[in-house]
């Protein structure tokens, strides 16, 4: 239960910090969620 906490965690500070960066593309965007999920995950 904790991995799913930290995992949901890491995903709204990923979300939170994305969602400055009005610059971005969406590929990038999705690029960056990606390399955060696959952390997580891969932990």
């Amino acid at each position: 239960m904790k991995s799913m906490q930290k995992f949901a965690l890491s995903a709204a500070v990923a979300a939170m910090l994305l969602g400055g960066c009005a610059g971005m593309s969406a590929q990038d965007k999705n690029t960056a969620v990606g390399g955060v999920i696959g952390h997580e995950v891969g932990k």
